[in-house]
């Protein structure tokens, strides 16, 4: 068992040395932040993935990206930051 966990740990780490710079960086990040348990199996998975134009990496990370910028303009609104516009608050009387 252990023989084999270790033997698919190899053959992860070989398909994502064969996969070019580009790809190669946004799997590796995207494994950082994914969640997945930490087998190769699942790495395996996400190369697979990859290689077969199911999903492309570069896309999650940008769309990752788009919301910690977002969520980072809107904690920036709150704090009063000049740097960003916040919207215009109006106080709702209560009935």
């Amino acid at each position: 068992m252990r023989d084999r966990h270790a033997k698919l740990w190899r053959k992860a780490r070989q398909a994502l040395r064969e996969l070019p710079a580009g790809p190669c960086a946004a799997i590796k990040c995207y494994w950082k932040i994914c969640g997945c348990p930490g087998d190769p199996v699942y790495l395996l998975t996400i190369i697979h993935e990859h290689k077969a134009r199911k999903v492309c990496y570069w896309h999650v990370m940008a769309e990752r990206r788009r919301v910690r910028l977002r969520f980072q303009k809107l904690r920036l609104n709150d704090s009063g930051s000049p740097l960003v516009k916040s919207p215009k608050r109006e106080l709702i009387p209560f009935a």
